[in-house]
């Protein structure tokens, strides 16, 4: 599956509307936070640093943001666990975060009418909610904005309706 980023989603909606955006996206969605931030691994570099290595550096930190990864949270079509969407690193996962600190079956979604809520599925690294570890196998319900993170790799999660705003926000900002 090939990610989208968050100005595709604008292009989608300011090309085709908001009725059909709605239809099309009817999920909500994670949306993987500042890649700088993830603790893989250290993230420091020892360099010799000159004048011009440093002022490149300080360029590079005024450029606009990276591209935000988009995940959907929706069932993969002939996927076991009709009442979950799972999220782990292999391909086959529901939500496939290809990332070494990621289980190979880390978390899941499960939804109830309108109520949605995120469970660690016993995970080695740990689900996190707005910073808190989630204990393995507890139900989590979810808010819009809030902040999930699969080990060290931070999302944040909207509803159906946020992700829509969030996607109208940018687009309204592309207009200007």
């Amino acid at each position: 599956m090939t990610l989208k980023t968050i100005k595709e989603y604008v292009d989608v909606l300011m090309e085709n509307g908001e009725v059909s955006f709605r239809a099309v996206y009817p999920h909500p969605m994670i949306v993987r936070r500042g890649a700088d931030e993830d603790e893989d691994g250290p993230n420091y570099n020892t360099v010799l640093a000159t004048r011009e290595t440093l002022a490149k550096a300080a360029k590079a930190k005024e450029s606009p943001e990276q591209p935000l990864e988009v995940y959907p949270i929706r069932k993969r079509p002939g996927a076991p666990f009709p009442d979950r969407v799972g999220v782990g690193r292999t391909r086959n996962a529901d939500v496939c975060v290809p990332f070494p600190a990621v289980s190979k079956y880390h978390a899941y979604f499960s939804a109830s009418g309108e109520k949605h809520c995120i469970t660690d599925a016993g995970s080695k690294n740990g689900t996190f909610v707005d910073g808190k570890r989630l204990p393995a196998r507890e139900e989590h319900e979810l808010s819009n904005g809030n902040g999930v993170s699969f080990g060290p790799y931070h999302f944040t999660y909207y509803s159906a309706d946020g992700f829509y705003g969030l996607v109208e926000r940018r687009a309204q900002g592309s207009k200007d």
